[in-house]
């Protein structure tokens, strides 16, 4: 008798995407769905009242981004024949390396790179041409952080240090300054006083 459709996002001249920035689109993009355009969403609409399907899930796939995401879910991972990733593997290749490279530094230069690791994965999550654009001292609300860019923060650094960190870490460590430092004591490496001495 009818058909429930769950839809992928929108490009943000209709639906609830029109309170969504810039940032928020290139977001979408990078998670391997960006959204649909209005002449898209209309013809898979159409596509799907006459499939006699009871429930579709209608969105825009982008294959390449899918496949080099480490932790895909199986649905996806079968739509766009990627290949299982082995978690340890992934947690530990390139954490390996960041602990070598901070072995051989001194605290200062150890905490420098952290925080150069942390603005530079928020300045991708916000959409920054570059780290340098991210204020170590402003707080990631203020710098427009929700939830779902704090996840998307916490996944980039827990991949990039190896570290296992709560979905919290943005509201718990609330600016870059504070979260290079967590992550430090974390590593075994420096404190916050060391990230602090390691600010321009």
């Amino acid at each position: 008798p009818g058909v429930s459709m769950a839809w992928g996002p929108w490009t943000p001249e209709v639906g609830l995407t029109g309170t969504l920035s810039e940032a928020d689109i290139h977001r979408l993009e990078r998670s391997g769905m960006p959204p649909l355009s209005v002449a898209q969403g209309m013809r898979l609409f159409d596509q799907a009242v006459i499939a006699d399907i009871p429930l579709v899930a209608l969105a825009r796939l982008d294959t390449p981004a899918l496949r080099g995401q480490p932790d895909l879910p199986v649905i996806l991972r079968a739509l766009v024949g990627a290949r299982p990733q082995r978690a340890t593997a992934g947690n530990h290749q390139q954490p390996d390396g960041l602990a070598q490279q901070l072995a051989g530094l001194t605290t200062q230069q150890r905490g420098q790179h952290l925080l150069t690791l942390v603005r530079e994965h928020v300045a991708i999550v916000l959409g920054h041409s570059g780290g340098n654009d991210v204020d170590p001292a402003q707080a990631f609300r203020e710098a427009g952080f929700d939830s779902l860019t704090a996840v998307e923060l916490r996944n980039r650094l827990q991949t990039a240090t190896g570290l296992a960190l709560p979905a919290t870490l943005v509201f718990d460590y609330p600016n870059a300054t504070r979260l290079a430092a967590h992550l430090a004591e974390q590593l075994g490496h420096a404190t916050e006083t060391a990230v602090r001495q390691a600010l321009p």
